[in-house]
């Protein structure tokens, strides 16, 4: 997952590359998680496109969903859910931490 997680990946298709039915692998996944399967993909993209957006301070908001494969509006919802805001403030906070950190070593 953790290598794939750009991908349109299926939790059935884990399950079988694994070998186990999707109900066992969610079964894991909440024993060792505290979450689904499909929960813990959503996090895994979500801190993806935050790291990413870190790096890329510039970047739209549809280059940081589609950088993580996800859609657009979906990726905004997701995202103001996981971290209490959407990737377009934490944008411009980005990018206001990024001006005042020019001015003051110019």
């Amino acid at each position: 997952m953790h290598t794939h997680y750009q991908d349109d990946l299926l939790l059935k298709h884990i399950a079988d590359a694994v070998g186990y039915s999707v109900q066992h692998l969610n079964r894991l996944f909440h024993h060792h998680y505290g979450v689904t399967g499909h929960q813990y993909m959503q996090r895994l993209r979500l801190q993806k496109a935050s790291e990413w957006l870190d790096k890329h301070p510039r970047a739209s908001v549809r280059e940081a969903a589609e950088t993580v494969g996800m859609e657009v509006n979906y990726f905004i919802r997701m995202f103001k859910r996981e971290f209490g805001e959407t990737p377009g403030k934490g944008i411009k906070h980005r990018n206001r931490l990024q001006m005042e950190k020019d001015l003051t070593s110019s």
